[in-house]
């Protein structure tokens, strides 16, 4: 990682304007463009992020690039781009490998001549955007394939920036930790603070996160939310961070944007551990990481009965 930092290093004090970023799905590549735009010259401009793969292809162009009134039938008014917003800013394109390729034409006009035209309009609007283009897949082996644009990829490429699976670089795990536990510390006030046992932090060291950063996060979520100690101990890992021959029992919650209160998260951490255990509370507790007295606490807290998840075959 120390190759990445020094990289970074030199980006944010240039006016770089495109930038690639690879690795793994969860390896952290997200969290390397918001760094890029917090500590680089643009900070205190907009950070626009878009999971390109996310977006259905009849709507790309339009998110992208914008609309005008009546461009297509849903077009009831006029609608300005995400280059539009990112303006003076960065426009984090994740997953830029899932860009349909007719879009790729165009998105690659947008790079060389700093325009973008909205769908439906014949003005051109002049932009200035530093784009942050990321992927997990193999771009050279796309243009191959003939699935990516060969000039878009170049043009993409001028700074590329590998990001390493975590597996790579085990010894980055007690900073990145600490900064999640603070991250979680200021999203729920009302959980108590937290600090990690040396025994649980060489147990997170020696397991190899085969989902990288993103799983770390969510363990560790999980952890902050469900346990009612200060401290994080070993005993309160999940199993197969123990016992590295256990398969993975990652059970994920997506925040919403509009935020979410702490009661609700940890519901729905014990409802997704009960639907994922058949209803089976001793499977469900190794899920969450907790003892069976516990979860079935919360359990009646929430109204929960283990008959309402069993599925009859």
């Amino acid at each position: 990682m120390q190759e990445l930092f020094k990289k970074m290093a030199r980006i944010l004090h240039r006016g770089v304007t495109q930038v690639l970023i690879t690795g793994e799905t969860g390896s952290g590549k997200s969290l390397v463009a918001r760094a890029l735009h917090k500590n680089g010259l643009r900070k205190d401009k907009p950070f626009i992020a878009v999971n390109c793969g996310a977006i259905p292809d009849t709507l790309i162009e339009s998110e992208l690039f914008g609309h005008e009134k009546g461009a297509f039938t849903d077009a009831a008014q006029q609608k300005k781009g995400l280059f539009e917003v990112a303006n003076e800013g960065i426009l984090f394109l994740d997953e830029i490998g899932d860009l349909p390729i007719q879009t790729q034409s165009k998105l690659l006009h947008v790079l060389e001549e700093r325009n973008i035209r909205r769908v439906g309009g014949t003005q051109s609007i002049k932009v200035d955007v530093c784009v942050i283009a990321a992927t997990n897949k193999d771009l050279i082996q796309a243009v191959r394939d003939g699935a990516f644009r060969d000039d878009l990829y170049f043009r993409l490429n001028v700074i590329p920036l590998h990001v390493p699976p975590l597996r790579e670089h085990p010894e980055d795990i007690p900073m990145l930790v600490n900064y999640l536990i603070d991250k979680f510390s200021n999203e729920y006030a009302e959980a108590l603070p937290k600090q990690v046992t040396p025994q649980a932090m060489s147990a997170l060291r020696r397991y190899e996160w085969p989902g990288n950063i993103r799983q770390l996060e969510n363990y560790l979520r999980r952890i902050f939310v469900l346990s009612e100690n200060e401290v994080i101990d070993k005993d309160e890992l999940p199993p197969e961070i123990l016992d590295t021959s256990l398969p993975t029992t990652d059970v994920e919650f997506d925040i919403p944007e509009e935020g979410v209160s702490l009661e609700e998260i940890i519901k729905e951490y014990v409802y997704s551990a009960l639907a994922r255990s058949n209803g089976n509370q001793i499977q469900a507790a190794k899920l969450l990481g907790i003892s069976r007295r516990k979860l079935q606490h919360r359990m009646q807290k929430y109204e929960l009965q283990s008959q309402d998840f069993k599925t009859e075959l």
